[in-house]
């Protein structure tokens, strides 16, 4: 592959997982203070729906350390078969 295309990979894979972070941290600790800021009222605050906002949160994350990884090294074997 060219030089010019496996850093635009590169920068690719490592928007996305910067991207993945913030999104995944913002819903497992900010996300009332997020809600409240883009105009919600009301949420639901019972158990199952802060389960389902944490394991969201925290797959997010883990897809971010994915394309994180992948932008380490593109042509490695482990990247192809993530």
């Amino acid at each position: 592959m060219q030089k010019s295309r496996l850093n635009f990979y590169r920068n690719m894979f490592l928007s996305g997982a910067t991207f993945n972070f913030l999104a995944g941290f913002m819903l497992i600790f900010l996300f009332i203070e997020f809600y409240t800021f883009i105009g919600g009222e009301n949420f639901l605050q019972t158990p199952l729906f802060n389960a389902f906002r944490y394991l969201v949160g925290f797959l997010v994350v883990l897809f971010g350390f994915v394309y994180f990884h992948i932008s380490q090294n593109i042509r490695s074997e482990s990247s192809r078969l993530l």
